[in-house]
């Protein structure tokens, strides 16, 4: 599935359902790191909301299952 989906994104760069299948399988995978880095590009390209809020709850998902450690700042407006 790594092959095929790293495939894909070398050919559609900006899709945003194949950067989310990305983090899935790299969540899978156990490689949190790389699964939210996959999440967060996802979101950044996608403009369906029903897709922003599918991959935003993943995201949020993670990373409260992330050691408190290894959470992500939040960042002072």
């Amino acid at each position: 599935a790594e092959k095929s989906l790293t495939l894909a994104i070398q050919i559609n760069q900006g899709d945003p359902t194949i950067l989310e299948h990305l983090g899935d399988l790299y969540l899978r995978l156990g490689d949190q790191s790389r699964a939210l880095n996959y999440y967060r590009k996802s979101m950044a390209v996608a403009e369906d909301p029903e897709e922003l809020r599918k991959v935003k709850a993943k995201l949020t998902a993670l990373e409260n299952n992330l050691p408190r450690a290894n959470r992500p700042r939040k960042q002072n407006h």
